[in-house]
């Protein structure tokens, strides 16, 4: 199904391109001759001709529209959220180079024109037939090579592809040249490559132009030659609109932050950095940085920015603008041109089409920036610390750096205890930031000597992007440092609580827009199932429990979620236990309890659904806690887990025509429990249930349910489908749960015997 918006594009140019080619194959068949002169065969085949044609164009429109629909949400999607005036410059720029397009597009039919007189006809039919084919091959190659480019990248074991990335994280210095090089090659010849389409786009227009005879219309050629112009100036990668700064109200001026302004300015012009500046205020406890065009965004957490002093905040703004030293530049173009790229690039109306014709060097710039980013970042990052251990003090730099990583400790350690869900109240708190804040001063307090030594205990991961606080304190020369807590000035106290008073405002207006909506899905409609649940005396039962813990997870009563994953075990065994092993793994690694990895383990090998987080869970907690023997034997299980869900179990998520799909036969009574079960949670809104088998392997296959609505409402839709989901998924098979709606086009209702159950016989 995935592969479909390619397809629908690809089939669309080419029949584009046989409307064209039935009128040249015409030509030569009728010898050129006028429709007065044509000879009885001559006419049969003009009337086989606008048979052919009409068919083409039909075809070319039927999946012209199919590609244009499946291009609304590529688009949809690449320009998330844009500000009103964001879109518009957005769209201004799209405009012009539309219309500097198609300017060039008649520009080059009138030289062709005006040179009618001097070229020979013969000239420009084989001049237009070498500019149309070529234009066309390139556009197959295009998918033709990246298909086989990523084919060879999916043909590699999960050992073979995680070896070929540590070799890259083990020479990092050598990579990070080697790429940085590659890079630069592939960026620079992809801009040459570019200006192939401006010359294939001036000679069709010129060769169109010489052609024409003073009957014929311009437009075919006219339109054909701006849209390969239109190909090269899609490549002008403009800068982010400066509206953004005005449009986007997380940016605060100097006016209103005078103070913290000087700073950040001061930390900029200790590294010679003179472009204007611009700050933006988040919730969040981090800083960051960022060229857009001639201006430099910097990126300020409120947390951040309450918990350390203007001395400390100085020192990590020493380390952003490191970032932007002339060494980084470079790293900064690579990576602009990457965000640009997977971004959609410069959007205009036919933007979808033309970067197809990129669609081959795009794909191997955005792998190699991959490999690129995972050798060059701990060097970067390293480097930048050395420049603000040089520039800064140490010690308030150090100081930063802990409170930092004491912050992500933090938040591990939240995911583990109750909490009051921020949708409890029946309006939005205007106090969530200050509130955060407030917590996590207090849990500094309670628990620095703990983080403090899990700071020098953590193992750096392989996929880490900085290097650990230990290593960065280390290489500071700063191993002993601690937490410092500095009195700023009055001046500056008053600009943090007028900082923390703005941003607060800004996440509450924010949160306003849809909060009753999220309020009753999150919190709501879980405590109202929960309170019932309770009234009913706490049941557990292996077809609902996942539901019951969601719900408990959600308002935040994560001690009797567990209570009920407890019971789970206690009473079930096998796949049934599998979630409730999973979420009380998870609850005792966050607590720091190796007892957790065990119930993880087991619940990934009992259900492929848990493997990538609880992968992604364990990898942490043994980073986190220094584990080395525990980080061991996770590295050999990750690959046996990973390999055998990409192997197996990845094709439970897909159902599609290629499937190997028949006809299934399940365990005796197995069919009959579930479909009691379904018909025990659906008030009428089912249609019909298909169940079919998909093979993915001589020795693995699914048992696929597939359900099919007569209610149309998504919201009913999901919500049976959840509990069908819950109930399979506790079921010692492998099944796999798609909505009809999904998978229409696969056709299970063809398969005999699929229809297990329609209400349509029922109500017979």
């Amino acid at each position: 199904m995935k592969k479909r918006p390619v397809n629908n594009l690809l089939i669309t140019v080419i029949l584009g391109a046989l409307l064209f080619v039935w009128i040249f194959i015409t030509v030569a068949l009728t010898g050129g001759r006028e429709i007065s002169e044509f000879t009885r065969t001559d006419k049969v085949i003009f009337a086989c001709f606008g048979g052919v044609e009409i068919l083409t164009l039909i075809l070319c429109f039927v999946f012209g529209v199919r590609a244009g629909k499946n291009n609304e949400r590529i688009n949809i999607n690449t320009q998330p959220n844009l500000k009103p005036k964001e879109r518009r410059v957005i769209n201004i720029r799209g405009y012009f180079i539309l219309g500097l397009s198609l300017v060039m597009g008649l520009a080059s039919v009138f030289a062709g024109i005006a040179l009618q007189n001097i070229i020979s006809d013969i000239y420009a039919y084989w001049g237009f037939a070498v500019a149309i084919t070529l234009a066309v091959a390139v556009f197959i190659l295009n998918f033709v090579w990246r298909a086989a480019y990523v084919n060879k990248l999916d043909k590699r074991s999960v050992e073979e592809a995680q070896a070929f990335m540590l070799s890259h994280r083990e020479r990092a210095e050598e990579t990070s040249r080697e790429k940085a090089a590659l890079l630069k090659k592939i960026r620079i010849s992809t801009g040459w490559y570019s200006i192939i389409f401006a010359v294939l786009g001036a000679l069709l227009g010129i060769c169109g132009g010489i052609a024409l005879d003073i009957d014929d219309t311009p437009a075919f050629f006219f339109f054909v030659s701006g849209f390969l112009w239109l190909c090269t100036f899609s490549r002008i990668r403009f800068a982010p609109p400066k509206v953004i700064f005005d449009e986007y109200p997380t940016y605060v001026t100097d006016k209103d932050f005078p103070l913290l302004y000087k700073t950040v300015r001061a930390a900029a012009e200790e590294l010679g950095c003179k472009e204007e500046i611009r700050i933006s205020l988040l919730s969040d406890c981090n800083a960051g940085i960022g060229r857009f065009g001639s201006i430099i965004s910097v990126q300020i957490g409120m947390i951040l920015l309450s918990v350390c002093s203007r001395d400390e905040i100085y020192n990590l703004m020493l380390h952003e603008f490191a970032h932007m030293e002339k060494n980084e530049l470079s790293a900064m173009k690579e990576r602009d041109h990457y965000v640009w790229v997977t971004n959609g690039g410069t959007h205009h109306f036919f933007s979808w089409l033309t970067s197809a014709m990129y669609l081959y060097p795009d794909t191997v710039f955005c792998f190699e920036y991959q490999l690129y980013q995972y050798a060059h970042t701990l060097i970067a990052e390293s480097e930048a610390d050395r420049i603000m251990t040089e520039k800064g003090d140490k010690a308030l730099a150090a100081s930063a750096l802990l409170k930092l990583n004491y912050h992500r400790l933090y938040c591990w350690e939240l995911d583990g205890s109750d909490f009051e869900s921020i949708y409890k109240p029946e309006e939005p708190d205007k106090l969530l930031v200050a509130k955060n804040i407030i917590r996590f001063k207090e849990y500094i307090k309670n628990r620095k000597n703990v983080w403090r030594e899990l700071t020098d205990r953590e193992i750096l991961s392989r996929s880490s992007t900085h290097p650990t606080t230990k290593m960065r304190l280390d290489a500071m020369g700063m191993s002993e440092a601690d937490i410092i807590e500095i009195a700023d000035t009055e001046d500056f106290v008053k600009e943090k609580e007028k900082a923390l008073e703005y941003v607060e405002n800004l996440v509450y207006d924010e949160r306003t827009v849809s909060y009753d909506e999220a309020r009753d899905i999150i919190y709501v409609k879980p405590k109202s199932r929960i309170d019932d649940w309770i009234a009913e005396g706490k049941p557990v039962a292996v077809e609902t429990y996942q539901s019951v813990v969601r719900d408990l997870r959600d308002i935040g009563m994560l001690s009797m979620a567990e209570k009920v994953c407890d019971k789970v075990i206690d009473v079930y065994d096998g796949s049934a236990t599998a979630f409730a092993h999973y979420i009380k793994g998870i609850f005792m690694l966050h607590r720091y309890e190796d007892e957790g990895l065990e119930h993880v383990y087991f619940a990934m090998e009992k259900n492929s659904n848990g493997i990538e987080g609880g992968l992604d869970v364990i990898g942490n907690y043994c980073c986190l806690t220094g584990n080395e023997k525990q980080l061991e034997i996770y590295r050999q299980r990750a690959l046996e887990l990973t390999q055998d869900y990409v192997d197996k179990h990845a094709e439970a998520n897909l159902l599609t025509r290629r499937d190997k799909l028949s006809s299934e036969k399940l365990p005796e009574g197995m069919l009959e429990y579930i479909l009691d079960y379904i018909d025990s949670v659906d008030d009428g809104d089912i249609n019909k249930i298909y169940l079919v088998r998909k093979t993915v392997t001589e020795d693995y296959h699914i048992s696929v349910f597939v359900i099919d609505y007569a209610n149309p409402d998504p919201d009913e839709q999901n919500e049976i489908q959840y509990k069908i989901y819950c109930c399979l998924d506790a079921m010692e098979h492998q099944f796999s749960l798609f909505n009809y709606l999904d998978v229409a086009s696969v056709g299970v209702e063809k398969i005999e015997n699929s229809c297990v159950y329609s209400r349509e016989k029922e109500d017979d």
